[in-house]
């Protein structure tokens, strides 16, 4: 797992790191949680998100974790929800735990899948976020998962966006 973040680390997952080099101290290296506190106030929640969720200082088991986080914190607030989404969110995080099968989350999966009205972005993108979560790349899950959430919270709860990403900032860094 690396530790740090540098110049070298941003130039890899940007290279166009315009952007980010005006406010970069050049040559030093900074633990993940010293970059982030000396950059959080300058750089956007959600630019240090992806920056964090890509420079491999996240194992893959947290990274599913993560993006499960975030679903659940979206799945708390939403009213009648069909069960069954509930239950492939569930499904998904034994899976992550190594509690439940890939057949059983495939199971969970397609009954969240049938119930999931596809004409209302809200539900749909729920539905997408819990499968994502648990499936395909991790840094991949973890990034979609966080955005859908964070869009679905700024929607229901009339928030800030910018927030919500500083609140999910704040939980991925407890994986560090």
């Amino acid at each position: 797992m690396k530790k740090s973040i540098s110049i070298k680390t941003l130039k890899r997952i940007d290279p166009d790191y315009s952007y980010l080099a005006k406010y970069i101290d050049e040559g030093k290296k900074f633990t993940v949680k010293q970059w982030v506190e000396r950059y959080r106030g300058i750089i956007l929640p959600s630019d240090i998100i992806i920056l964090v969720l890509n420079n491999g200082s996240i194992s893959v088991k947290d990274l599913r974790r993560f993006a499960l986080w975030c679903v659940n914190e979206s799945l708390k607030l939403m009213e009648d929800t069909d069960l069954r989404i509930v239950e492939a969110y569930k499904v998904g995080k034994k899976y992550v735990n190594g509690q439940a099968s890939k057949k059983e989350l495939n199971a969970a999966n397609k009954a969240a899948w049938e119930v999931t009205d596809k004409s209302d972005p809200i539900t749909y993108n729920m539905y997408y976020a819990t499968c994502r979560a648990i499936s395909g790349n991790a840094v991949d899950a973890a990034e979609s998962a966080s955005l859908y959430a964070a869009s679905y919270l700024t929607y229901l709860k009339n928030a800030n966006y910018s927030d919500i990403r500083a609140s999910q900032l704040d939980h991925l860094l407890t994986y560090l």
